[in-house]
């Protein structure tokens, strides 16, 4: 196992540690417009070089985001590495240089920092797991085109590739997914899409694999451990 390596510069402050351990429950069940709108304010843009792929703010602080990624995104290119932080409530985008302070190769997952005053709000990383078939919601950027969101269903949690542990869900999976978003029905961080499922070279559509809740989890409170999850 490749073992995440940490380099911060500067000490994380309080409010990045709140930022990701909040939670964003409220008194009434959000709509499904009002969920996709804040899942896709926490969904960013990866570019590593040419190649395009999707992240989560999973942490925040005046001047400092902190996105989750999936390894293979940025590992061709890691050090010519750009986040687009869209608003998908406004035109235009901004860009930020990002860095990488975490990885694991096993698991396919990666923590980039990005210093930027663009602010955008972290989504926080669900406690408990989804059930079988519950839904869930997807929001990437496939072909580079942020902020795409669709519906998603777990559909299993017992896929293997090698040693690692992968759910299958099914909804929008397509080139430039991976890293992305999968989120639960209160507006939490439940999975990262890593594979999509092809046959021979045909890709299968709608079906992928994605690194679950625990591992996202481990992943993070080694990275990190001042967000003590």
């Amino acid at each position: 196992m490749t073992h995440p390596t940490v380099c911060l510069r500067a000490r994380l402050g309080s409010a990045l540690v709140l930022g990701l351990i909040a939670g964003c429950a409220t008194a009434e069940p959000p709509t499904t417009a009002e969920l996709y709108r804040r899942v896709a304010l926490s969904a960013v843009v990866v570019r590593a070089d040419s190649n395009t792929g999707s992240g989560t703010v999973v942490a925040s602080e005046p001047g400092v985001l902190l996105v989750l990624t999936a390894h293979h995104v940025v590992a061709a290119a890691p050090n010519m590495l750009r986040v687009l932080l869209a608003d998908p409530a406004v035109s235009g985008e901004g860009e930020a240089q990002a860095r990488v302070i975490a990885s694991d190769e096993d698991h396919d997952l990666a923590l980039l920092v990005v210093r930027t005053n663009i602010a955008r709000p972290p989504l926080p990383v669900a406690e408990g797991e989804p059930a079988l078939y519950e839904a869930l919601y997807s929001v990437a950027a496939p072909m580079g085109l942020g902020g795409t969101a669709a519906p998603a269903l777990l559909t299993s949690k017992s896929v293997r590739r090698g040693d690692v542990d992968l759910w299958e869900v099914t909804g929008f999976v397509f080139f430039g997914t991976s890293g992305g978003t999968i989120a639960n029905a209160r507006g939490e961080l439940v999975a990262v899409p890593v594979v999509i499922a092809t046959f021979g070279p045909i890709p299968v559509p709608s079906v992928g694999f994605c690194v679950p809740l625990h591992s996202i989890r481990q992943f993070l409170a080694r990275a990190v451990p001042e967000l003590d999850l």
